[in-house]
């Protein structure tokens, strides 16, 4: 074995050791040699069976060599964890999951803990709950509004307790003195007890107190009223127990007595304490239990397997008492007729070999008959089996790894580099360290640095003239650039007096005279405009460093990066800088070269390059989304993955998608979202769609809110800097947005100078002061710097309700503008049929009023609750389709798909956001389209839609 040290130089290449599985290929032939009869068995397999184990022998049959049947329950023996355990070492080497051997320790474990329970005596039992006996009761009885104790009629009572039958004493044989009733609405409390030498009563023992009031001198009238009675036993140890809770006037009035009565109350029944809970069982216990159940339900649901592997490792004893028990005709037994050593199982029948020779012959007899079966036929096949050990070859491959070279850092490692060697250590060197004789000799004085020269010789000027005659020839310096024809070609070229076709072979004869180069230098002068000598074609990268136009575009395109992430430049102003760069990296050569590529054919429109093919048209023809499970089920087939793992896998930060992909929340509740807003597509679009719409809607989602397919509205608390919070909806922002203080919204002079806005708003933060203004400044772009532009309603409130903030964008495709928030108007008042109360509450609330009162009338508020509503978004999208011309119903054919007109991709982007974005937003489509198949036809010219490298404009 070799070691040796690898040296990575960031040269991006890597090792890749490629490993080899070599094959033996075996002839394998399989022929039918002889065969024996064997008796087929039929037994019940199912050994977890509830049933004992008996064996249940049926009638013997008439028929020698009909099948013996019979019911043994041999197995079911197995359902108790004892038999488990004892058929153990069969299960376990049987076993298909492994992973449940610790499921029969646990048996053996739960096992012992059973047996040592039952030798364990049982715990002490609890100690049984007291029920309190009482001797003492008081009594609270308050009268309602009727009352008269006195002494001529006064007012006594009694008490007895049931069943006991005990009667309550105080002093005498009534409980109250005389004049105890003699106040309205007053408690009277009285203590009774139980009768001498009587023992507590216990609470069990009193299930009702009776209270018999006598009324004296009753000719009166006399009568009286409670209103609530209380009864309280004291038991022996002083504590109180309520007895009787009895609240008439809660019920709804008081008790009015006019004779003498009696009164029996229910008493409250003792509380039967709740069983002690159980101890807790141990970890250790439970978890046993749960492998054991694991076990158990395996080998359930494994049984035939398990069956087979009992059986045929039956104890050969048993098997034979088994074969024994089955009767045959004659006093016979099947043990008699087969041999005692099971074959195979066969479903429910085990296969034994045939001992009997008149059932034997019977059987061949049988055989012989039958024709030649497949299996018994000669079979010849080919059996591969990898041999030992592999072979491995090794490859100089490239490393995905190595960062992109900046040449604002160092990157060539060959002019410094990596000492990854540590130095030799020098040997030690023994011997004496000691001074050498000093020379105190001084030195002599260096000679003078000083030197003369003489002056050199004057030219010859006899010699000189013939030297100056030469440079007076005419045209000494020929112009060996070819620049001039150069300029005369693309003349010609410009005012259309020569063919691209001429123009070609123009270019190849003066490459040919000027040689491999002078072409290219043609384009270098003094100007600066050349770029010849660091464009793409010019001097070759050097082994030390890169090619001067791929370290220019790399740099140029670093710069541009970095712009658009500081928000100083668009994307798309990015993307036109990048492209103006590519194409003027062109030298004069490559330039004559490309327009002989292209001969004739006509320069393509921008807008035409790349698009669908009729091939990929014709392939998803059958592709109808209905629900969001239609466009799932269709990426999982295509992809293996969801539209939003696939698209920011393959597509995001890629090609046109530079800065984009599905973000703004956890990958879950995308996908919800995803499913909830998809499952609407009979709201958004009025039935079924195709692939092509389902990926421009999405697209227009994933530009306008990161795809997240939730209600978004326009913001400006980001803004940009010295346009934050209104005036970023107020001002124009250069590469990113106009101003909404424009039509057709109206401007925020016209709203405060509107009486039905003045009416509706004028109450709000500023409406006093703003209203009926006549300062121009709110007709213009720029937000007047004297007001603040918090986005708060305690501030800006009547500015907030101005179309420029109340009519910015929302939704999932961002509705802006006051003409299309008049078509959810209209929609809201006349087209909605469904249930949602919240559009309910607006239609109800508008419905008397026009369109135009509406928009001056409705507040940021309420747009904001309505789009709030998932329903409501589904619809917006649908009212503002069909308001712009239907533009998300595409046509079917490829050159209808790929042009400009309704019915178009570009067209979509058009009604969305205008021309500059329709370009972008058509590629975009493109690129989704391209990785789903979408594959743009080869041409040999190397022109054709899709292919074409270079726009050449002359």
């Amino acid at each position: 074995m070799n070691s040796e040290t690898l040296v990575n130089y960031n040269h991006s290449h890597a090792l890749t050791i490629l490993y080899y599985e070599v094959l033996r290929h075996f002839r394998v032939v399989t022929e039918y040699i002889r065969s024996r009869p064997i008796i087929l068995v039929k037994l019940d397999t199912n050994f977890m069976s509830e049933e004992n184990l008996a064996f249940v022998p049926r009638k013997p049959s008439e028929n020698p060599i009909e099948k013996i049947e019979y019911l043994p329950k041999f197995l079911s023996h197995l359902k108790t964890q004892q038999n488990l355990l004892e058929n153990r070492p069969v299960l376990e080497a049987a076993l298909l999951d492994t992973s449940h051997i610790e499921g029969f320790n646990a048996l053996k474990r739960a096992a012992h803990r059973h047996n040592v329970a039952a030798l364990t005596l049982p715990p002490l039992s609890p100690p049984v709950f007291s029920v309190p006996s009482f001797r003492f009761f008081v009594f609270d009885m308050k009268t309602g509004g009727i009352y008269d104790d006195k002494k001529d009629r006064n007012i006594s009572i009694k008490a007895t307790i049931w069943p006991e039958g005990h009667q309550l004493l105080n002093e005498d044989e009534r409980l109250s003195p005389i004049g105890a009733f003699g106040f309205p609405n007053a408690n009277n409390s009285f203590i009774a007890r139980l009768p001498d030498n009587t023992p507590p009563v216990p609470w069990s023992g009193i299930e009702m107190i009776k209270i018999y009031i006598s009324i004296g001198n009753q000719k009166t009238g006399h009568d009286i009223s409670f209103s609530h009675i209380t009864i309280t036993g004291i038991d022996e140890n002083g504590l109180p127990t309520k007895l009787v809770d009895k609240n008439y006037e809660a019920e709804g009035g008081h008790l009015v007595l006019g004779n003498s009565d009696s009164i029996r109350l229910w008493t409250f029944r003792p509380l039967t304490p709740p069983p002690s809970p159980p101890p807790p069982r141990p970890f250790e216990e439970i978890e046993d239990d749960a492998k054991i159940n694991e076990l158990i339900g395996h080998l359930r649901y494994h049984r035939a397997h398990y069956s087979r592997a009992l059986y045929l490792n039956q104890n050969t004893a048993e098997r034979a008492r088994q074969l024994n028990e089955i009767k045959l005709l004659h006093d016979a037994t099947l043990l008699e007729k087969v041999e005692n050593r099971p074959l195979e199982m066969l479903g429910d029948f085990i296969a034994y070999p045939c001992a009997n020779s008149d059932w034997a012959r019977t059987i061949k007899g049988v055989i012989d008959r039958l024709p030649l079966l497949d299996d018994q036929k000669l079979d010849e096949r080919l059996v591969t089996l990898p041999t030992r050990g592999i072979f491995a070859e090794a490859k100089l491959g490239h490393c995905n790894a190595s960062e992109e070279i900046d040449n604002n850092r160092f990157w060539d490692w060959q002019q410094s580099p990596i000492p990854h060697m540590a130095p030799d250590i020098a040997a030690i060197q023994a011997g004496q360290h000691l001074l050498k004789d000093m020379n105190l000799q001084s030195s002599s004085i260096p000679q003078s640095m000083v030197n003369i020269v003489n002056p050199s010789a004057a030219p010859d000027p006899t010699g000189l003239a013939a030297a100056m005659n030469v440079f007076g020839t005419p045209n000494i310096f020929r112009d060996m650039s070819g620049r001039a024809e150069v300029a005369d070609l693309l003349k010609k070229l410009s005012d259309n007096s020569i063919s691209i076709a001429e123009a070609a072979n123009k270019a190849k004869e003066i490459q040919a005279k000027y040689g491999g180069d002078s072409v290219s230098s043609a384009g270098k002068g003094n100007g600066g405009g050349g770029r010849a000598s660091s464009s793409v074609g010019g001097p070759r990268a050097r082994p030390t460093e890169p090619s001067a136009a791929n370290r220019d575009l790399h740099d140029m395109m670093n710069l541009t990066g970095n712009a658009v992430n500081r928000n100083l430049m668009s994307p798309e102003t990015a993307q036109e800088l990048t492209e103006q760069a590519f194409r003027e990296a062109y030298t004069p050569e490559s330039l004559f070269q490309n327009i002989a590529n292209h001969g004739q054919q006509p320069p393509a429109h921008p807008a035409q390059q790349g698009g669908v093919t009729d091939v990929f048209l014709q392939s998803i023809a059958t592709v109808n989304f209905t629900n969001s499970t239609d466009i799932d089920n269709f990426f999982q087939n295509r992809t293996n993955q969801h539209f939003i793992d696939w698209f920011n896998t393959t597509l995001a930060g890629k090609g046109d998608w530079i800065h984009k992909r599905i973000a703004g929340d956890t990958p879950q509740i995308l996908k919800q979202r995803f499913t909830n807003f998809w499952d609407n597509i009979p709201i958004i679009f009025g039935g079924q769609i195709g692939l092509i719409q389902f990926v421009c809607l999405m697209s227009l989602a994933i530009n306008e809110i990161n795809g997240n397919l939730i209600s978004k509205t326009e913001q400006g608390r980001g803004g940009r800097a010295g346009h934050k919070g209104l005036a970023y909806f107020f001002d124009p922002i250069k590469d990113v947005k106009g101003s909404y203080n424009v039509a057709p919204n109206k401007t925020a002079l016209e709203c405060f100078n509107n009486n039905e806005f003045i009416k509706e708003h004028g109450h709000l933060k500023l409406g006093t002061q703003l209203q009926k203004t006549k300062d121009a400044v709110w007709n213009e772009t720029k937000y007047p710097s004297q007001f603040l532009t918090d986005e708060n309603p305690d501030i800006n409130g009547f500015i907030m309700q101005a179309d420029f903030y109340k009519y910015r964008g929302r939704g999932i495709i961002q509705i802006t503008w006051r003409n299309a928030y008049e078509q959810l108007v209209n929609f809201i008042k006349t087209g909605y049929t469904g249930a949602s109360p919240i559009i309910l509450k607006y239609r109800n609330a508008w419905q008397n009023l026009t369109n135009d009162s509406v928009l001056w009338r409705s507040t940021t508020g309420d747009w904001d609750h309505l789009f709030g509503d998932f329903e409501f978004v589904c619809y917006s999208i649908n009212v503002f389709n069909h308001w712009k011309g239907d533009f998300l119903t595409l046509n079917l054919t490829a050159d209808e798909l790929n042009g400009q007109g309704r019915g178009s991709i570009y067209n979509v982007g058009l009604k969305m956001n205008g021309k500059t974005y329709a370009a972008t937003f058509r590629r975009r489509v493109i690129q989704i389209l391209d990785a789903l198949g979408n594959q743009q036809p080869a041409s040999s010219s190397g022109g054709g839609v899709g292919n074409t490298p270079e726009t050449i404009t002359l």
